[in-house]
């Protein structure tokens, strides 16, 4: 894998989602779908994860969805197109999420535009978990978020010295 979370984030995204036990999860961004299995597995076959990955077919060669397959996965959804303009539409539509991971394009202007969607399809009470902070336009967007006095910060992987925190979550009240 070139391009997945880790075991220790596994294990953090299971405990959230075990705890928080969400009915409608949201994701952004799919390739090899290590992050969607997690999900998937930990919402129940019940629930339906939705995610979105414009690239899924063509750089990953659906990868994801492959190994989502491969793993006895049918509760999701694959919507195949950039969340700039997937988040709109879903809005528009009324959809809520209880559960939403991100992990898209690493730049500061894309996660921005995504936030500023999802933080209006969160319900409240939801959990955001921001991934790859330790990235200096995604941790600039997490200092940002920070401001929001909706928001609280629930926690972040621990993680041995010499390495910077991967992930946040959030909690909106």
């Amino acid at each position: 894998l070139t391009s997945a979370i880790s075991k220790t984030e596994a294990d953090f995204l299971t405990n959230l989602i075990r705890i928080a036990q969400p009915k409608t999860t949201l994701e952004i961004g799919c390739a090899e779908g290590v992050s969607s299995m997690v999900i998937c597995e930990a919402i129940g076959r019940e629930n339906t994860h939705t995610i979105m990955d414009p690239n899924q077919s063509g750089h990953w060669k659906s990868m994801g969805v492959n190994n989502l397959k491969r793993a006895g996965f049918s509760n999701f959804t694959l919507i195949e197109d950039y969340s700039e303009f997937v988040l709109p539409s879903l809005l528009k539509e009324g959809k809520r999420y209880d559960f939403i991971f991100v992990d898209g394009w690493h730049t500061f202007d894309h996660t921005l535009i995504d936030f500023f969607y999802l933080n209006r399809m969160l319900q409240v009470g939801g959990i955001i978990v921001i991934d790859d902070v330790s990235m200096p336009a995604i941790n600039k967007l997490a200092r940002f978020v920070y401001t929001y006095p909706c928001y609280k910060f629930y926690g972040s992987l621990t993680y041995p010295p010499g390495y910077k925190r991967k992930a946040i979550e959030l909690i909106k009240s």
